[in-house]
């Protein structure tokens, strides 16, 4: 079998986005020279070419200790210090878009667009990678650094070994922005219907029992709390439009701040939207009875303050004898320090009187690939994605492109602002690196 071809690499002139552990908002972009060690075999070395930034993005750097996020891509030795300092400081990956820029693994050519999980900068990575055998364009870092990352962040797709970012047309790229911008949130609410309320009935967190009766919608009305963010939108449009008649939901509430009518588009149940001053409202509570659910599947998005615990309980006291399932998809982007995060944690625990099943993106794709045809889910995720695409969820949409990493333009910049809340639910961003 022939090499892919090797090219003799110069020097790497970059900057990175580094964040200070300890404080997420505290960040900023760091210039640097490398020169790249020789490949050996079966290693790659890709670079960043267009990245996603959202609120999972926080997730990654707040929770980078427990979940191991932060190992994906530590900050290099050869930075000046501080920010060698792998304890203290560290770079949050992104998902999207990288180009080969040398390679020795067959497959893997030089210029080939890879899709996943980078590092959010211009520097060059170097993967030990190996083909996914039976499914097509898929590939796996099976390096020992990565390890503990759950499977989810190792796994690489090449739509078309063939396409080259140079040449493509100004719609294939911008296809290619909004599939940055909004798919890697979009397929947790994509699995949020398909495994978790659907035939495979997969438990939320990729593992345990979890019956054919815990995953129907058949007699159930859904509540979506924080329902105008992306995951949050892929998931009503899942449930609204693209299950079988005669599945459910009953209904499906969506709770968000503005209260936008028409933000869950029409499809084969009722729908209803409230702003979160009006979820507890009789008016609302009276529109949930009239669909005479025996069972409230409760979606968690990420709601403000305390309207996760005050919509519970205003539905338990009106409903008694309705099963009351809560699903914590998502969590409120506030920004917190490792110790406020802990006593936030630590409070959470004491205070909530119900169960909050959280649900692991990873896990449930993990199991539902264990347990079917890979090749099938794949290919089911991609219609579902250009369904999605064409739905009036995304219509309200905006794309945000910003270039490279340093500066108001840059990935530094949408740092700033999402740190600072000023990144809108509306707005999709994606970075040319």
């Amino acid at each position: 079998m022939r090499s892919a071809k090797t090219t003799v690499t110069a020097a790497f002139f970059l900057v990175l986005h580094v964040i200070a552990k300890s404080n997420i908002g505290s960040h900023t972009t760091v210039p640097f020279t490398t020169i790249p060690v020789p490949l050996r075999d079966g290693q790659v070395r890709i670079r960043s070419a267009m990245i996603s930034l959202t609120n999972n993005n926080l997730s990654y750097a707040q929770l980078g200790t427990p979940f191991k996020w932060w190992d994906a891509y530590p900050v290099p030795s050869s930075l000046p210090a501080p920010y060698n300092d792998r304890d203290a400081w560290g770079i949050v990956p992104a998902w999207g878009y990288a180009e080969v820029v040398e390679s020795k693994v067959p497959g893997l050519e030089e210029g080939v667009l890879v899709w996943g999980f980078w590092a959010t900068g211009d520097l060059p990575i170097d993967f030990q990678m190996e083909k996914v055998e039976g499914v097509e364009g898929q590939w796996v870092e099976v390096s020992s650094a990565r390890a503990g990352l759950m499977s989810l962040y190792n796994r690489y797709f090449v739509r078309d070994g063939r396409t080259r970012l140079q040449g493509l047309g100004e719609g294939e790229v911008e296809k290619m922005e909004w599939e940055t911008a909004v798919r890697p949130v979009w397929e947790a609410g994509y699995l949020l219907n398909h495994a978790i309320f659907g035939r495979e009935h997969i438990h939320p967190s990729g593992e345990g029992e979890w019956s054919l009766k815990d995953a129907s919608l058949k007699d159930a009305v859904v509540v979506s709390l924080a329902a105008s963010g992306k995951t949050a939108l892929a998931f009503a449009e899942a449930a609204v439009c693209g299950r079988e008649t005669g599945e459910g939901p009953l209904g499906f509430l969506a709770v968000t701040s503005a209260g936008k009518k028409g933000l869950v588009p029409e499809g084969k149940s009722p729908t209803m939207t409230v702003e979160y001053a009006r979820m507890a409202e009789e008016s609302t509570m009276e529109w949930i009875e009239a669909q005479r659910p025996k069972k409230i599947v409760l979606a968690d998005f990420g709601g403000r303050g305390s309207s996760l615990q005050d919509l519970h309980q205003a539905l338990a006291q009106r409903f008694d004898g309705v099963e009351i399932m809560v699903i914590g998809v998502g969590g409120n982007p506030e920004i917190r320090t490792a110790e406020q995060l802990g006593q936030w944690a630590q409070q959470n625990a004491m205070n909530s009187s119900f169960e909050r099943i959280r649900m692991n993106t990873s896990g449930v794709r993990e199991t539902l690939l264990k347990n079917g045809d890979a090749n099938a889910y794949f290919q089911g995720v991609d219609e579902a994605w250009g369904r999605f695409r064409q739905s009036s969820c995304v219509s309200d949409l905006k794309l945000q492109l910003g270039h490279g990493i340093a500066g108001d333009d840059g990935f530094e910049g949408g740092w700033t602002a999402i740190c600072e809340g000023r990144v809108k639910s509306d707005v999709a961003m994606a970075y040319r690196v």
